[in-house]
């Protein structure tokens, strides 16, 4: 390698620019792009129709990213050399089947945020868990006291679910609450209005 920073010709006959300061080069190829790093391996790739590849020489998407099992965007505001957000792609199986994983860290430091800090999982088979990594249907939350909370554009008022060790609660902060199947002037259903009286609804 020449001992400045300039332009040379390779043994494969492509031409390079060195960086005599970290030993990285940028060379233009028949196919596009590429960044080396001190090994002469390449890093970052740059496809001629305009694909981003990291770690991958042939990108196959606006930006693709490659790893041997977990792939990680992460997603900064703020120009510092640590993320608090992160989106991965897990690898669970054989022909990169795997799982999408939401990472956050609330803690006011410089520390990346990890695997550990998952908070939101996708799997393959389109189960969605929160706060839990296997979930087991559609939607799984799992917390110590779980909550699920329905709203609408008219106000910030709406049906909460709660269970916690011992009880379970529906609470709905808005009209009178009903529980049933159907269509309500349809179906039998349960109705208990802000005064907490409980009514029993057989139809219309």
């Amino acid at each position: 390698f020449p001992s400045h920073d300039k332009w040379h010709r390779s043994m494969d006959g492509n031409p390079r620019f060195y960086f005599s300061s970290n030993s990285r080069s940028f060379y233009r190829s028949s196919d596009g792009y590429q960044w080396n790093n001190s090994n002469n391996q390449g890093i970052l790739y740059l496809s001629n129709n305009g694909n981003l590849g990291i770690g991958i020489s042939n990108p196959k998407a606006g930006i693709h990213v490659n790893s041997l099992k977990v792939s990680s965007i992460s997603l900064n505001t703020d120009d510092v050399n640590w993320s608090k957000c992160a989106v991965s792609h897990l690898k669970t199986a054989d022909f990169d089947i795997g799982d999408l994983l939401f990472l956050t860290r609330n803690s006011a430091d410089t520390t990346t945020v990890g695997l550990s800090d998952e908070r939101m999982r996708i799997m393959s088979s389109g189960f969605i868990g929160i706060g839990i990594t296997n979930p087991t249907a559609n939607l799984h939350i799992h917390n110590q006291n779980v909550m699920l909370r329905l709203t609408d554009n008219s106000n910030l008022n709406g049906l909460s679910l709660y269970k916690n060790l011992n009880s379970y609660l529906i609470n709905n902060e808005d009209t009178n609450l009903i529980i049933g199947s159907g269509t309500f002037n349809e179906r039998p259903a349960i109705r208990i209005d802000q005064s907490n009286n409980l009514n029993i609804v057989t139809g219309k």
